[in-house]
């Protein structure tokens, strides 16, 4: 049996499991009166808040799930092309192709395969380990250039969870020293 991480498109796979579970729970949830409850008592509102932009996130996170089960659907298919029948690269018609295998000219690998194509072979060995260094950064920047962006909606669901956290506390207080007086 296959590893999942041997299958295609896993990332993706993975969010949509990870979502299909989230997306049960809400369901379950909204069944048993759970939301309309949770809704009801809260009256900060930022329940909502906390939603939508898990909502907003999630959405985010499956389209780049997406593209990096493409990017690594590529390069599997490019490493078994490649290795199984040493089949070299080889540009037709503007784009890079290996055995059976086309690049997509939007892809980041078809962006690295053609700078690495542009070296110059013929400069010195300590040149082309910091070029190849460069390219390797430059690659990988690449790939991780738009997970900041989930970074920072992770980072925002915290504090407001934390922010709502606070605001219910005042809130107890607040009705406790009614209750007192």
């Amino acid at each position: 049996m296959e590893r999942f991480q041997e299958q295609e498109h896993w990332p993706y796979l993975a969010w949509l499991l990870a979502t299909g579970l989230s997306i049960f729970g809400l369901v379950v949830c909204w069944n048993e009166g759970l939301l309309e409850l949770l809704f009801d008592a809260d009256r900060s509102h930022i329940c909502l808040v906390i939603g939508l932009l898990y909502f907003v996130g999630t959405i985010y996170c499956g389209r780049r799930a997406r593209f990096l089960a493409n990017e690594l659907d590529i390069v599997t298919a490019l490493d078994r092309a490649i290795g199984d029948a040493a089949v070299g690269l080889r540009v037709d018609g503007g784009r890079l192709v290996a055995g059976k295998i086309t690049v997509a000219l939007d892809s980041v690998v078809d962006g690295h395969l053609r700078l690495l194509a542009r070296r110059d072979d013929d400069a010195n060995e300590q040149a082309q380990e910091g070029e190849q260094s460069t390219l390797v950064s430059t690659l990988v920047a690449h790939v991780k250039g738009r997970h900041d962006i989930g970074w920072f909606l992770i980072d925002v669901l915290l504090i407001l969870g934390l922010l709502g956290t606070i605001v219910g506390f005042i809130l107890m207080l607040v009705s406790v020293a009614d209750t007192a007086s």
